[in-house]
């Protein structure tokens, strides 16, 4: 009987474990699929879209190009969202694989948790070229254990004496935080100014609480069932169309 409760015990954390994470597949970034690239976020040069097959992920990717941009899941200047309280942050992870590292060759796709504590804005920020680098082509990941530096709305980056990032774990930044922050929002994206010649994948963006985790994956949209039937009736009208022109050909 002991045996029976401790199974029956085991199964519900797992049933609550299951229950507390939750993965959106994003096909598109117009935000009704959670995960948005706003306009007002990307220079002029810059490209972001959601590719099919790539070296990251067999099914698609983020793709960025250019100078800068962001894709997140709320809105980082007015908050309209809240992930849970910056105190609980386990952490952000994420894939990610650079084919061109832009100015300076160390450029790199940037995971970032927007914190809103009071009327205080702040962002907690990783970068590969703090944690490491990277080699072109080769996919990487973001991890628990992975450090973040900070940016405070005004005051700027959060420096040590010497004038240099303070790098901290994610879940380090979220305890230094009140008891009233919140996480309004979290993504990926590149820039400051990553240059003209910048190109770089990312995907899976997990951010993780005390509550459980919420993710994003990225794919290529699958064509409607309509759309499919269309296709396969223009394929048809083509090859009935080639037959016709070959059974003239030879009796020509």
């Amino acid at each position: 009987m002991k045996g029976l409760v401790l199974a029956a015990a085991a199964a519900g954390v797992l049933m609550a474990s299951a229950a507390s994470a939750q993965t959106t597949t994003v096909t598109t970034l117009d935000g009704s699929q959670g995960m948005a690239a706003p306009a007002s976020e990307q220079y002029a040069n810059s490209t972001i879209s959601i590719t099919s097959s790539t070296a990251l992920s067999a099914d698609g990717s983020l793709a960025f190009t250019g100078g800068r941009g962001r894709v997140l899941n709320g809105n980082n200047y007015v908050p309209n969202q809240n992930y849970g309280s910056a105190n609980s942050i386990v952490s952000l992870t994420g894939d990610y694989l650079v084919n061109n590292g832009g100015i300076g060759g160390i450029q790199s796709p940037a995971f970032r948790i927007y914190v809103q504590d009071g009327a205080q804005r702040s962002e907690l920020i990783w970068e590969a070229a703090n944690n490491g680098g990277y080699t072109l082509g080769q996919a990487g990941s973001v991890t628990a254990a992975s450090l973040f530096w900070q940016f405070v709305a005004g005051p700027g980056a959060t420096l040590n004496g010497q004038g240099k990032y303070v790098l901290r774990t994610a879940a380090a930044w979220g305890d230094l935080y009140s008891a009233n922050a919140i996480v309004s929002a979290f993504g990926v994206g590149f820039g400051g100014d990553a240059g003209a010649t910048f190109n770089a994948l990312a995907d899976n963006v997990v951010l993780t609480t005390d509550s459980g985790s919420r993710g994003y994956a990225f794919a290529a949209a699958i064509p409607e069932p309509a759309t499919w039937m269309m296709m396969i009736a223009g394929f048809g009208l083509v090859g009935g169309a080639m037959r016709r022109r070959s059974v003239k050909v030879a009796i020509a």
